[in-house]
């Protein structure tokens, strides 16, 4: 039976629909370039791999998202997989907000980067502190190192400002304006000079000049109660006796009773790129300018004390000339990481709740190698029969630990009780090799053509781990 041009139409405007809503917010793989597709590969090997439970990977390239992919989990033992834009705590992510808050201060006419700290805050007018300067603190330099507080950890004090007072008791441990050292002290203290100047909260002061204007509505630098809330918030896990365990759960109480300014904020990727999308810009965005362009180029020029870190932002790549932006951004010590191209007008955003991965640092050398900043690591693609694989497989003894040795999908996985899975990839049938980092396993066959030990070279080490043989 033939159909009506009334039904052939209608078909018609269906599949304009299908192919829209197919289409809405995702690229063709031939649309995205190649360096995204292959960071995208490496975060889905490292899930595989376990070097982390699960990610979330963004990356938007001039102004649209060409990838946005999640990968694991979120809980492991509840078996619940990990969703797009959920709540992750950022940590040291927190850093850049707080020094994007002095420099507001700083523009507004509020106070001078090159001012004493002491101008502004009682606890560091003593004789260890009181040359230590606002600029310094942004870099730094300005001699306090980590961890940062007497008592060890931030946790055991009622406030900030208790915190701060005891850093300043026992002073800086090298020569302020000399050496780089980063601390969290230098982001705590520049979190109290905010609040001793604004009148307000430092954590308020995020929330209401930088979050509520980039309507970041989905950030937050204290968490709420709210059910609706917590439910969206990743648990952090950390890697214990060779299995994921979970170091805190999204119910719970932070552990730190109060913000930190060197980190305490919860957001998603994409209200994270709202933010970074600022700094790319140089300070504005469509609806909102919150830093002058000079601000922003100076912000990310390092100095001469260290040409990695500007002010609370990372540098991963110096700019070309003073008219364009470096490669920037900062990671948190979860296993987070935003990551700004200018040169590809572009952001990458890396969210895991893996403590303890070092997979966000390996990330960003892998980017700079796929843009050709740095040289890639030359690794030969040689296969390796399941025969020989086989042999290596199982359990090796490194001094009172044990060592676990399994199959990836691209080469062998190291395990240990306290060590986050590592991947090594073969560059022969009995040779592999870390990717990112000085690292190399050497398996060795005795007259049997058995393994029963291995060679682990970490640089210039070379530690011998022989087959476990439980009693």
């Amino acid at each position: 039976m033939k159909k009506s041009i009334i039904e052939i139409i209608m078909l018609y405007f269906l599949f304009l629909l299908l192919l829209s809503a197919c289409s809405n917010g995702r690229k063709n793989n031939a649309e995205i370039p190649q360096w995204a597709q292959n960071v995208d590969k490496q975060v889905k090997g490292w899930v595989k791999s376990q070097s982390v439970l699960g990610a979330e990977l963004l990356i938007i390239k001039d102004g649209e998202t060409i990838i946005n992919n999640v990968y694991g989990w979120n809980d492991n033992v509840r078996q619940q997989s990990l969703d797009k834009n959920q709540l992750y705590r950022v940590h040291s992510m927190t850093k850049p907000f707080t020094g994007t808050a002095i420099l507001m201060l700083s523009e507004q006419g509020k106070i001078d980067l090159n001012d004493r700290v002491a101008k502004y805050l009682d606890a560091y007018k003593n004789e260890k502190c009181n040359e230590i300067t606002i600029r310094q603190l942004l870099e730094h330099t300005a001699g306090f190192t980590q961890p940062a507080y007497p008592k060890g950890s931030i946790d055991l004090y009622k406030n900030l400002q208790e915190a701060v007072t005891d850093l300043t008791k026992e002073g800086p441990k090298y020569i302020p304006g000399e050496q780089y050292h980063y601390s969290d002290g230098h982001s705590a203290t520049l979190g109290l000079i905010v609040t001793e100047i604004s009148g307000m909260p430092v954590e308020r002061f995020i929330s209401d000049k930088i979050f509520e204007p980039l309507e970041m509505n989905d950030s937050y630098c204290v968490l709420p109660d709210a059910d609706s809330v917590r439910e969206r918030v990743c648990d952090t896990y950390f890697w214990k006796e060779g299995k994921y365990v979970k170091l805190w759960d999204n119910f719970a109480e932070p552990e730190t009773p109060f913000f930190r300014a060197s980190g305490g904020i919860a957001t998603t990727v994409n209200d994270y790129a709202k933010f970074l999308d600022l700094w790319l810009h140089k300070g504005s965005s469509d609806k909102v300018e919150l830093l002058s362009e000079s601000t922003v180029s100076e912000a990310l020029t390092t100095n001469n004390i260290h040409n990695s870190y500007g002010w609370h932002w990372e540098i991963y790549q110096p700019a070309a000339d003073k008219h364009t932006l470096p490669v920037f951004g900062h990671g948190g010590s979860s296993g987070t990481l935003a990551l700004a191209l200018p040169h590809q007008n572009a952001m990458i955003f890396y969210f895991t709740q893996s403590r303890g991965t070092l997979t966000a640092n390996f990330l960003p050398t892998l980017i700079l190698e796929e843009l050709g900043y740095k040289e890639k690591k030359s690794i030969p693609e040689i296969e390796v029969s399941k025969a020989v694989y086989d042999k290596y497989l199982g359990e090796f003894q490194v001094s009172s630990e044990i060592w676990r040795v399994e199959k990836t999908e691209r080469g062998l996985s190291l395990k240990s009780g306290r060590l986050v899975p590592l991947e090594f990839l073969p560059v022969s049938d009995s040779v592999f090799v870390q990717r990112f980092m000085d690292m190399k396993l050497e398996f060795l066959l005795d007259k049997k053509n058995e393994c029963n030990k291995f060679i682990f070279n970490i640089g210039e080490r070379a530690i011998e781990a022989p087959r476990y043989i439980s009693e």
